[in-house]
């Protein structure tokens, strides 16, 4: 599992942007200009980037992982990524695409699609983010299957940048305490992030 740094930013790129010839450099300029750690920049692309050139795709990845950036393959599971090419790919991160989540809980179909999804990403030595998330039976299922990490409705659907802070300050961990979700304190559900943690 890769190591987590205290907070991260994702920005999602597109397949136009990493084909840039100047995007790398764009990157660290603003970095640099910010002030913020490569590390806590999470870079969000595609499969469908690997479609046209897929040699040129893994020499721009390789590019930005140079940097120290981190790199997180958005929606994945509905785009062409095989196996192999996921050996080759420097990434860090998994998402698993909203697909996979639907009806998690009540379909055994969807349970064993995710669950492979999850193995796999633990024996490529990935960190998983299960996108998409709805419902409390849901994430209880992720969590049951492994995925420590969740995005979606269920947790907050999206506030203005100001919030944020806000948001960060009234946010409450969720934990598993003898099997169950415990919570210290209640929180307003609209404003509470959540994170689905294995027990330590």
């Amino acid at each position: 599992m890769i190591d987590e740094p205290a907070f991260t930013v994702s920005v999602n790129v597109s397949p136009r942007q990493l084909r840039d010839p100047s995007f790398v450099t764009e990157v660290w300029r603003i970095l640099t200009k910010a002030g913020l750690p490569p590390s806590h920049l999470t870079l969000e692309i595609t499969e469908s980037f690997m479609v046209d050139d897929p040699e040129s795709a893994r020499a721009r990845l390789r590019e930005l992982k140079a940097l120290g950036v981190r790199i997180s393959m958005d929606d994945f599971g509905t785009g062409y990524s095989s196996l192999a090419s996921l050996q080759d790919l420097p990434l860090d991160i998994l998402k698993i695409d909203k697909l996979f989540v639907d009806h998690i809980a009540e379909d055994p179909r969807r349970t064993a699609f995710a669950q492979a999804i999850i193995r796999m990403g633990k024996t490529l030595g990935l960190g998983l983010i299960a996108e998409g998330v709805e419902t409390a039976d849901q994430a209880e299922r992720l969590q049951s299957l492994g995925c420590r990490f969740a995005q979606g409705f269920y947790f907050s659907r999206p506030v203005p940048a100001d919030e944020i802070q806000r948001m960060l300050h009234a946010s409450h961990a969720m934990r598993i305490a003898g099997g169950r979700w415990a919570e210290a304190v209640p929180a307003d559900r609209r404003t509470r992030l959540r994170v689905l943690e294995e027990t330590a």
